[in-house]
Parts: structure tokens; C-alpha cells; sequence
């Protein structure tokens, strides 16, 4: 079986620069895409430290955790986020979809839901239906 991993530094580089805006709509795919399944798996504990990260004080904090606790799916919404971050912000996601080694039918279609979000990035939705059909 294969061992999967974030690379931390790739995300730091990633979103850097990013707003606000962004980094609490990545946040919120994050949390969804980890409760998605109804089970948190300990491989996906990473990928909430990864979201905690971009999370600027303890009550951001405090509020993510509870509605993960609560398994709580929020509405992804759509976003304006240029190609090439968008591209990178979607297989970030899909690397978390498949920490645990497996994509279930629910995290793809949550990683499907993110990716539409997104907007029209071509490479987004060449990959989407490949992704969705597993």
C-alpha cells in the first residue's frame, strides 16, 4: 500500500500570499472535505493542522474543530481565485481527499463541489469526472 503525505512546505508556499478570503474558503474545503466521509481517520488529523495553520486566532480555531467534532458540512461557495492557484488549491484538496489512501464516493463528489466553486480552470474540469466516476 502506498504511504501519502502533505508536503507542508508546498503549502506554505501556496497560500502565502493568498487573502483572507481564500485561505477561509480552503479552511472550510479542508474541514468538509475530512468530515465528507462521516469518519475522521487519523491520516486526516494532518490535513486539519494544515487548515489550523492558515487560521489567524484561537477562536477561528476553536469554531473549525467544533464543526468538525460535529461532523458539520458548511455551503462551499463559489470564489474568485485566479487559474494557477486555483489549480494548485485543487489537487492540495485532492491530496487531502486521498490522505487515508482511498477516495470514497462522498469525498469525491465534495472535491467535485470544491472544484466547481473554483471556476472554469480547464484543468479542474478534465480532471473532475475522471475523479468523480472512482
Amino acid at each position: 500500500m502506498y504511504k501519502l503525505h502533505l508536503d507542508r512546505e508546498l503549502a506554505k508556499d501556496v497560500f502565502i500570499n493568498s487573502s483572507k478570503e481564500i485561505l477561509d474558503w480552503v479552511v472550510n474545503a479542508i474541514a468538509n472535505i475530512v468530515v465528507a466521509d462521516g469518519i475522521i481517520e487519523k491520516h486526516e488529523f494532518v490535513a486539519l493542522q494544515e487548515a489550523i495553520g492558515l487560521l489567524q486566532d484561537k477562536e477561528e480555531i476553536h469554531a473549525l474543530m467544533d464543526r468538525v467534532k460535529k461532523k458539520e458540512i458548511i455551503e462551499i461557495k463559489s470564489i474568485r481565485i485566479n487559474d494557477e492557484l486555483a489549480i494548485k488549491v485543487f489537487f492540495y484538496l485532492a491530496a487531502i481527499a486521498v490522505i487515508d489512501g482511498e477516495l470514497k464516493k462522498s469525498e469525491a463528489e465534495m472535491l467535485k463541489k470544491c472544484g466547481h466553486c473554483m471556476g472554469p480552470v480547464s484543468y479542474t474540469h478534465l480532471t473532475l469526472p475522471t475523479i468523480y466516476s472512482v
